[in-house]
């Protein structure tokens, strides 16, 4: 996500910097601009505002802490824009004219935000049409609020973000960590405490294991890393996965694929598209190396101290050309959660009941609608209160009893929610699709873990008319905004109820549903 630049108005800066108690207001929107880590600006011409003041002593406070902030670097000049001036007015008093200054910043995308609490200025922005970028302190916390909400990873509600002074080094699930690495106890109070570093984590709730960690997820993003392996290797750029660690005892609940859609996810909302870890890789079989490598991981080299580098792209730093359906395969293991949608793959909409939505899709949030209220939804929880190992998974299973039989690996699905949402929300990619399997145990066998099924609901799927047909997918991503079922009927992307499977025939009808749902940097064709 860009770091937006943030311009303050003279009096935000004035009040700011004054001595007297700051409004519960004020305190909150600069907690947000703190932790957003955005940069705030001045204005050159405000110093003039500043100027004006007669009170000498308070002048001179001010300019020494306004020296403080930056400032805009050869700023636009509206006196060179007629079609500006014509929009604005003529101006004769001096205040005037700094504010059309400040206005114009925003105007020229100088500037991603002006705060103020000058009245004349936010009329005139509504005037330009700018009221969505020139705010006042309340509007401006409700709009940087949403920042917020986007830079943070859509956690579990069984996941917590805690930090290291907190988590007790003596659980178990540190170690074999402590027996890899001799200054493991060292690291941790010097790069995971001392640099207040979020943890993600997993707390059992269970007995006997109450309180104790399952799962662990440190990530950082590194500007520039050099590994000392031979010859050095460098990487710029990059998110690095400091701990990755899923307990022994909780092996088939797929949490190593959360963390690792988690790490996949931070990376996205901070605009970076190359993640790397270390692993000292054990002779038999390495559970870890194992996975990674079914979402695009590969080795690039050995450090001095024996432990091995596995790197990934997100997104391609090159053009790629898809030839084949193999091709486009290979592509969306590579760059996971990236995924090909050319020409060499099919897209489908698949309906699913809400009740086997929720299970599937536990980290799917259903956007605030602008005729509705957000609905706060407990996802993914089965009748004992835990997260299913489907809901943690990234490869998942769905089964129906459509008739269309044209499905192939490599091709797109995404799925419309039936009953009460009736949208189409989230997209995963096919892995395998399976035809005319009419046994639900043989069934149960191929999805188990996978799938939002039971034995008993896979058996209430034999015997139809139509056999069931096991999908095997990779949940990419969840749309940004919700499509329903009256847009896919006004634009001719469906003509009837979608109660069962509907194969999207024409590239042109996929993309209206995908514009503006998804990033487009994720998409390959």
């Amino acid at each position: 996500m860009k770091k937006k630049r943030i311009l303050f108005d003279t009096n935000i800066i004035i009040q700011r910097e004054d001595p007297k108690v700051l409004s519960s207001d004020f305190i909150e929107l600069n907690k947000i601009i703190n932790d957003l880590n955005y940069k705030i600006f001045i204005h050159p011409l405000s110093i003039a505002d500043i100027n004006r003041d007669r009170d000498e002593e308070r002048k001179s406070i001010s300019l020494s802490k306004i020296a403080t902030y930056s400032s805009i670097e050869k700023y636009p000049d509206y006196n060179q824009d007629e079609t500006f001036k014509s929009q604005i007015g003529t101006e004769l008093k001096e205040n005037d004219l700094v504010d059309n200054a400040l206005i114009y910043a925003v105007y020229k995308n100088a500037v991603d935000l002006l705060i103020t609490e000058d009245k004349g200025i936010l009329n005139k922005a509504k005037n330009l049409n700018l009221q969505n970028k020139i705010l006042n302190i309340t509007d401006s916390i409700i709009n940087l609020s949403q920042d917020i909400s986007l830079q943070q990873i859509p956690l579990l509600s069984c996941f917590k973000i805690d930090k290291g002074w907190n988590i007790d080094l003596s659980d178990t699930i540190f170690d074999t960590l402590k027996q890899e690495y001799s200054d493991f106890s060292d690291w941790w109070q010097r790069s995971v405490c001392g640099t207040s570093r979020d943890v993600y984590v997993y707390y059992s709730e269970n007995e006997p294991d109450r309180g104790k960690i399952k799962a662990i997820l440190i990530i950082k993003e590194e500007e520039k890393e050099i590994i000392d392996s031979e010859p050095p290797t460098v990487l710029e750029n990059v998110l690095k996965i400091c701990l990755f660690k899923v307990d022994v005892s909780t092996r088939g609940m797929k949490l190593g694929e959360r963390l690792l859609k988690m790490a996949f996810e931070q990376a996205a909302i901070k605009n970076i598209s190359k993640l790397y870890l270390t692993h000292y890789t054990t002779p038999n079989e390495d559970k870890l190396i194992e996975l990674i490598q079914t979402y695009g991981f590969y080795f690039l080299a050995k450090k001095k101290n024996g432990e091995e580098v596995y790197y990934k792209e997100i997104i391609p730093n090159r053009s790629i050309t898809v030839a084949s359906r193999e091709e486009a395969i290979n592509i969306n293991t590579q760059y996971f959660p990236s995924f090909y949608d050319g020409k060499q793959v099919s897209k489908y909409i698949v309906p699913i009941q809400p009740q086997f939505f929720d299970r599937l899709f536990p980290d799917y949030k259903r956007p605030i609608q602008e005729t509705s209220i957000q609905l706060q939804l407990d996802l993914g929880i089965n009748e004992t209160n835990q997260y299913t190992s489907e809901g943690f998974s990234i490869q998942k299973a769905y089964i129906c009893n459509t008739p269309v039989h044209s499905m192939q690996n490599g091709d797109i699905v995404i799925f419309y929610r039936t009953e009460d949402y009736k949208a189409v929300l989230t997209l995963g990619v096919i892995e395998k699709v399976y035809y005319d399997i009419d046994d639900a145990d043989s069934i149960y066998k191929i999805i188990k873990r996978r799938t939002v099924y039971s034995i008993d609901e896979i058996k209430e799927k034999c015997g139809n008319r139509n056999k069931p047909v096991v999908i095997l997918f990779k949940h990419n991503l969840n749309f940004k905004k919700e499509v329903s079922y009256s847009f896919l009927k006004e634009n001719n992307i469906i003509d009837g109820s979608i109660i069962t499977v509907r194969h999207v025939k024409e590239d042109d009808l996929y993309k209206k549903i995908i514009k503006g749902n998804i990033d487009e940097s994720l998409i390959i064709n």
